[in-house]
């Protein structure tokens, strides 16, 4: 599972659950033009 976590609102904001498979350390890849925070 993935959980994305707001450190301003300190609550959960999301989370990918991907069922019985496991998995190492999540990578985030920006979208080349970002126009926000999460933009990828």
């Amino acid at each position: 599972m993935v959980l994305k976590y707001g450190l301003v609102e300190e609550k959960e904001l999301g989370y990918l659950d991907c069922g019985d498979k496991y998995g190492g350390e999540a990578m985030f890849v920006p979208k080349p033009p970002a126009s926000s925070e999460d933009d990828g």
